[in-house]
């Protein structure tokens, strides 16, 4: 019996980012750009270069609140670990184990496990530029062309923004989706801590 792995990931919502999504969209290919270069209207594909370009700035701001947020998190993360183990060693040193010492090593356990997932989410991941290298422009037939080049030239960027844009928005969602498990460890790291102070405060 096979199990499929995609099918797991989709009905546990937590996991939905780690499925690679597949493009639907219909494009046009560069063949058939290049087919009616001639009928191009340039107005409408600058229109949709500056269109491309806004949204994906937006993908890039995304991009720089979640690393925000992250390293905020992380930042905490590492504080509360470190404070848990010294306070560990403490209760190694001078007292046997007890409820709290099992429940700060549960908080510990889950508060490691949210700084690795913090750490993923900030792994560098692909992202799209907003610009082009020169040398698409600075090549013979294309730097001397005329308005119909130019205008296919123009289309070739606006068709490249497309993989831009979607490939921002994918390492995107991965992004967020390792944020949200690294904020769901903080949350139950804290749980443990909780329960063993509230059972030492009424014994």
């Amino acid at each position: 019996m096979k199990i499929n792995i995609q099918i797991i990931f989709k009905k546990i919502k937590c996991l939905n980012f780690l499925i690679e999504e597949q493009d639907n969209h219909e494009l046009l290919s560069l063949d058939e750009i290049r087919s009616f270069h001639t009928k191009i209207n340039l107005s409408i594909v600058n229109n949709g270069i500056l269109e491309a370009k806004s949204r994906l700035k937006d993908a890039l701001e995304t991009k720089r609140l979640l690393d925000q947020k992250t390293f905020v998190l992380l930042k905490g993360y590492m504080l509360t670990s470190i404070a848990l183990i010294l306070a560990l060693v403490f209760f190694i040193s001078s007292k046997p184990i007890t409820l709290i010492f099992i429940s700060f090593i549960i908080s510990a356990f889950f508060f490691c496990f949210g700084i690795v997932f913090l750490l993923i989410s900030l792994k560098s991941a692909n992202y799209g530029t907003l610009g082009n290298y020169p040398d698409c422009w600075l090549q013979e037939g294309i730097i001397d062309g005329d308005q119909d080049t130019h205008s296919t030239m123009l289309t070739y960027i606006l068709h490249a923004y497309h993989d831009k844009i979607w490939q921002s928005d994918d390492s995107n969602i991965r992004k967020s989706g390792f944020l949200n498990l690294g904020i769901l460890s903080g949350i139950i790291a804290i749980i443990p801590i909780m329960v063993g102070l509230t059972i030492q405060i009424i014994i």
